[in-house]
């Protein structure tokens, strides 16, 4: 995985100037809980490249992605965990289930990559309001989780965002006019994008605001991925 990884990162050259920074953190012993902010449908994937550069990362992804034929074992070898989508599940989805996987992987040592928001940003900024799943697995930490969060800066109003177009344009169409944009600047001559990842250690706060209940804690992981620093 690590060689599909540093082709996925050399590809994003081609277009992005990538900056990560506090990386250090990550080189925490024991558990990560990885909390980003979630800007377009191509962040998720300059996330995962440039983060395990440091450390193996567990990400949640929709089971309407994850059970794709060909994206399903590359999910699976990255240790992805499927969350319950009702749009393509039979009958009420079993969010508790998905919860007790990532309380496994969490006392498995591992480190878990969840967007608290569930969705992308639809205007300039993360709404994270009435999300509880960050809250319900905060509930079971181990004693000695280290909780990130990530602060994704620069892919607001590219192909990939609802700036683009509200929404409209689809991963696969999204995938295809890069592709086209890349070869219509032939290629050594695209323009780079600015895209900056800051890891920061929220630990102690976070648990603080979970005392106080889900509205709390979201509306302080809402002001800490919004505010410029």
């Amino acid at each position: 995985m690590r060689g599909i990884y540093f082709l996925v990162r050399l590809v994003h050259r081609l277009r992005y100037r990538i900056k990560l920074k506090w990386e250090e953190l990550l080189a925490h012993d024991g558990p990560l809980l990885i909390l980003p902010n979630h800007v377009a449908l191509i962040d998720p994937r300059i996330v995962l490249s440039q983060l395990r550069k440091y450390r193996n990362i567990s990400p949640l992804a929709s089971e309407k992605y994850y059970n794709i034929l060909g994206i399903k074992q590359v999910m699976q070898a990255v240790g992805t965990i499927p969350i319950a989508d009702a749009s393509v599940s039979s009958g009420v989805p079993d969010i508790s289930l998905v919860y007790k996987n990532i309380g496994r992987a969490l006392w498995e040592n591992k480190a878990v990559l969840i967007y608290p928001a569930g969705q992308i940003y639809r205007q300039g900024y993360e709404s994270i309001k009435g999300k509880q799943a960050v809250y319900e697995i905060m509930k079971s930490l181990p004693e000695n989780t280290k909780i990130l969060a990530l602060k994704d800066r620069g892919l607001w109003g590219s192909i990939w965002s609802m700036a683009w177009d509200n929404g409209e344009t689809s991963f696969g169409k999204a995938y295809l006019l890069s592709l086209w944009y890349v070869f219509a600047n032939l290629i050594f001559f695209v323009p780079k994008r600015e895209v900056s990842l800051t890891l920061y250690d929220i630990t102690q706060e976070a648990l603080t605001a979970h005392i106080w209940g889900m509205n709390v804690l979201n509306h302080f992981l809402e002001d800490f991925l919004n505010t410029e620093n």
